[in-house]
């Protein structure tokens, strides 16, 4: 009795004993630990995953209703073409804004040294050149989108063809000059290609609204 007792007693301190129990939670909170740890760094993965890709996805938006507009400008019939025109550079102008709030709060965390830094980096790693001044260009280039088109809701919907030709010309050279750096230039593979086509299409657009205004004008003066 004395040996099962005694046997009873060492059984009974193995499965009991303390140390062992600490040992044990240590090893289980470890575990839950590293669970935790493992699902935090799944879920912050998946939340730069999904803030990288609205980035992404508001930059094209704002390109392809700029190309849609355009295309609608330059080839279509009016004045619905002028309406389909003026609600896609409408929705491009906002979706740059979008991209441009989702680049500082995601990337830069509002933060102006951040995103001149970045932009310096990306400038010389294509051109050469230390240089972040192409950040003050893109500021610039949303606020004149904003006036472009608040102008263009407040003053009618036939005025856009009658503003002053230099300053049309000026204005969508710009922006087709950015989207091609943005698209061509900083890019490689497939969306290089892309760029190069949506860049195409822009000229041609272009192109095509300078030839219907020199016979409108034409046509006028006569």
């Amino acid at each position: 009795m004395r040996h099962g007792a005694g046997s009873t007693g060492v059984l009974a301190c193995r499965s009991y004993c303390p140390g062992t129990l600490v040992a044990k939670t240590c090893r289980r909170g470890r575990l839950r630990s590293q669970q935790e740890q493992l699902l935090e760094n799944i879920g912050v993965t998946k939340v730069m995953e999904s803030a990288e890709l609205i980035t992404r996805v508001t930059i094209w938006i704002s390109i392809a209703a700029y190309v849609i507009g355009m295309v609608a400008f330059a080839f279509g019939r009016k004045p619905t073409s002028d309406s389909i025109a003026r609600v896609a550079w409408t929705i491009a102008c906002a979706a740059l804004g979008v991209h441009y709030i989702c680049a500082f709060q995601f990337f830069h965390h509002w933060s102006h040294q951040s995103a001149y830094l970045e932009t310096a980096r990306q400038t010389e790693e294509v051109f050469k050149i230390n240089w972040g001044g192409g950040l003050f260009i893109n500021y610039g280039l949303l606020v004149l989108w904003v006036l472009d088109v608040g102008w263009w809701w407040l003053a009618g919907l036939n005025s856009y063809r009658q503003r002053p030709r230099s300053l049309v010309l000026s204005w969508h050279a710009i922006l087709i000059f950015i989207i091609l750096n943005a698209t061509v230039v900083f890019k490689t593979g497939l969306l290089r290609w892309v760029g190069v086509l949506v860049t195409l299409i822009l000229f041609l657009s272009w192109i095509t609204v300078m030839k219907q205004r020199r016979t409108a004008l034409a046509v006028s003066a006569h």
